[in-house]
């Protein structure tokens, strides 16, 4: 966000909308609007607002997981193994493998397999 062209104030909405609306579209920007030098609304277009809803929904899961494995709702799945780059292996305690291939646990949480439940 550009300070200088990315905050506009309600009455620039009201006074020249198209133009704005126009301008967001096109360069799929977000302009946050301010009345009496207080933020307001956010203005976005639609692919940007269907990311950032999107981005929203996945940190939901991942907390959502997160929280339910930290209180032991989860079901071991199996094991499997971590190929490609050495980076993208991790050990249980997060450390980077050196090895190209590594064994890892796959767990599942309740939610999860009530998720596949509903979709099977």
């Amino acid at each position: 966000m550009r300070l200088s062209e990315d905050v506009r104030s309600v009455d620039e909405l009201t006074t020249g909308g198209t133009r704005l609306i126009r301008g967001v579209a096109e360069e799929q920007r977000t302009i946050l609007l301010t009345d009496n030098g207080a933020a307001k609304a956010v203005l976005m277009d639609v692919a940007s607002y269907d990311r950032w809803r999107d981005t929203v929904t996945l940190r939901k899961l991942i907390a959502q997981s997160e929280a339910d494995f930290e209180n032991g709702k989860n079901r071991f799945a199996g094991r499997g193994l971590c190929s490609g780059r050495a980076r993208d292996c991790r050990s249980r305690e997060g450390r980077i493998s050196s090895l190209a291939m590594r064994q890892y646990d796959v767990v599942w949480t309740e939610q999860a397999v009530l998720d596949l439940e509903d979709i099977v």
